[in-house]
């Protein structure tokens, strides 16, 4: 059976067992990487009708697919529509450098 605690339950069994429980270190870490700031977010497009018909008529570079690629021609409020992001989730003008 799997149990799983809370921090501050973690904290206060060991609080009250200190003889119950021994630190032993498996190994050392030289250096790590810290996050700073949200670099960037992730938007999923799977599901969006018009971004997968993109996908399947457009990115292949073929010319007849593209021929094939039509916008619907529908006006008004759609319940499928897409809407990115927030801009204000991207306040970075350049993608941070992971490298």
């Amino acid at each position: 059976m799997k149990q799983t605690l809370a921090a501050e339950d973690v904290l206060k069994r060991l609080r009250d067992n200190p003889d119950g429980y021994h630190i032993e270190a498996i190994g050392h870490i030289n250096e790590t990487h810290r996050f700073r700031a949200m670099p960037d977010f992730v938007s999923s497009i799977t599901g969006v009708p018009l971004l997968e018909k993109v996908r399947s008529h457009i990115l292949p570079f073929d010319f007849d697919k593209i021929k094939d690629f039509k916008l619907a021609p529908d006006k008004g409020i759609s319940t499928d529509i897409y809407i990115p992001p927030p801009k204000v989730f991207d306040l970075h003008r350049q993608p941070y450098n992971y490298l």
